[in-house]
């Protein structure tokens, strides 16, 4: 008795080793975007699994492609290159046992560059307004030196020159910058060293034509707090351990999404990127959440006396584009 079953028990194993073996459908894996661009290559590898999901033998495959005139492919079996050769649409498929499996392009011409504005003050003329920017209470400071917003050669994170923010008892050192149409999902980076000689508050804003949207405020002694929905900037960080530096560049990085309305606030001190808001974001600031993000705005409070920092390297990117880019 016990050997009858140890031989049923045996043709079960090889009946289950033989399903396990048969190809039931194949994957291809590749090195690159779905999009891609005139002249790119593209490694290319095909792999079978069985109806349990589980490796199946594969050393060959029959490559193809849906239109020649955007893409070739040479084949050496279960590996093939494709070389773009032209825009449009492509399906590459590869073929074994009667199996197919596909995966497809989009090819254009030219891959859009995600980076719509930057800003290094390394074309400004030491001493000067920054061109385009907007000096907030210039009247206030045309006759006080470099107060205000001015460019600098004092020191930089990115070239050699930044923008000086200099407030003064009548005036905070504030510039703002309009861009020329509403940034709708997009991440904004900038670059702030604070004095430590001459510490202040800073603030670092998106704003929409009728006002703030969201911000980042920094004390004088570091602790950081991101705008809520009621404009309030408290409570800080949870950490009171960490805080934002003095003396030294630190860079701030503000993402949102308008469709949502909300944004995240993260800074990268010596290396380490944190996030401030919640995972998710927080919503954009009530009184002008119906606004679109049209203005990015940096300032320090004025006080009895000045106070100074610095910002430079900013960037702004199409986050759309980004997440087209890594697909």
């Amino acid at each position: 008795m016990r050997k009858k079953l140890s031989i049923v028990l045996l043709l079960v194993g090889v009946m289950l080793l033989a399903g396990c073996s048969d190809l039931a459908s194949v994957q291809i894996t590749h090195d690159a975007r779905s999009t891609l661009e005139l002249g790119e290559t593209v490694n290319l590898t095909a792999s079978g699994l069985t109806s349990l999901d589980t490796p199946a033998r594969l050393t060959e495959a029959e490559w193809t492609v849906s239109n020649e005139s955007v893409a070739t492919v040479v084949g050496n079996g279960t590996e093939a290159v494709l070389t773009v050769v032209g825009p449009g649409e492509v399906v590459v498929t590869a073929t074994a046992q009667g199996v197919s499996g596909s995966v497809a392009f989009t090819v254009i011409s030219n891959l859009p560059d995600p980076v719509v504005f930057t800003e290094s003050f390394e074309a400004g003329e030491v001493g000067a307004y920054p061109a385009g920017w907007i000096v907030v209470e210039q009247a206030v400071h045309d006759g006080t030196g470099h107060s205000g917003a001015r460019i600098s050669s004092d020191r930089a994170s990115d070239g050699s020159q930044s923008l000086k923010l200099t407030s003064v008892p009548d005036g905070e050192g504030a510039a703002e910058f309009v861009f020329d149409q509403p940034l709708l999902y997009n991440r904004l980076t900038v670059d702030l060293w604070k004095d430590p000689n001459a510490t202040e508050n800073v603030n670092l804003e998106l704003h929409t034509e009728e006002g703030r949207i969201g911000g980042l405020f920094i004390t004088s002694s570091g602790q950081m707090g991101y705008r809520r929905p009621d404009g309030a900037n408290k409570p800080y960080y949870e950490d009171g351990n960490v805080r934002f530096p003095n003396g030294q560049w630190n860079r701030v990085e503000f993402e949102w999404n308008d469709e949502a309305k909300i944004y995240k606030v993260f800074v990268t001190i010596d290396g380490s990127r944190l996030q401030l808001t919640p995972s998710s974001g927080t919503p954009f600031e009530e009184a002008y959440a119906e606004g679109q993000v049209v203005k990015f705005k940096a300032s320090v409070t004025k006080r009895d006396m000045e106070k100074v920092a610095y910002i430079d390297n900013i960037e702004v990117v199409d986050l759309a584009i980004v997440d087209m880019l890594s697909q």
